[in-house]
């Protein structure tokens, strides 16, 4: 195999926030990429009003791996469930067979309603350390289409503030 030489796109950002898409009108960064067949199916952390800031996937696609388009104006994967109700972030994509597994990062509660408004939140005290500090975990997923995902649930210890997971 040759070695290849990596170089900064000189027209980043390949997607920026969309103020057209509440979700994603503040922030569009640290994406999971999977390149397959000639396409790049690219699951973008988004992140809209500053209030509640929860975080959720879109997906996008290109073909040279520079021009992206988003694929749907709803996030593919977003919060839903006691272990990720904060938001989903941080993609990372493998495959085995014909699925897809994507690792991602979550929270029990949205970072920025977290953060600023910790009090209305009636966290209990006899809760966890890890629930108390809004400490993160990773979590997994699997998909054949990127369109429809299901969530298999946490894959690190709760108590350790854990979110660089791949398989």
């Amino acid at each position: 195999m040759q070695p290849f030489r990596l170089r900064k796109h000189t027209g980043n950002p390949v997607l920026s926030p969309n103020p057209r898409n509440a979700w994603e009108s503040m922030q569009v960064c640290n994406p999971g990429a999977w390149y397959e067949n000639g396409k790049v199916w690219m699951l973008y952390r988004a992140a809209g009003e500053l209030t509640d800031y929860t975080i959720r996937l879109g997906l996008a696609v290109s073909t040279d791996g520079f021009r992206f388009t988003r694929v749907s104006p709803r996030p593919v994967l977003g919060p839903g469930s006691d272990y990720d109700g904060g938001g989903v972030e941080d993609a990372r994509i493998v495959k085995f067979g014909d699925t897809y597994y994507i690792t991602y990062a979550t929270r029990r509660f949205p970072p920025a309603k977290f953060w600023l408004r910790r009090e209305t939140l009636r966290i209990p005290p006899t809760a966890s350390p890890a629930v108390r500090g809004n400490l993160s975990v990773s979590c997994l997923a699997a998909t054949k289409d990127f369109r429809t995902f299901r969530k298999l649930g946490p894959i690190t210890r709760p108590d350790v503030d854990d979110r660089d997971v791949i398989l």
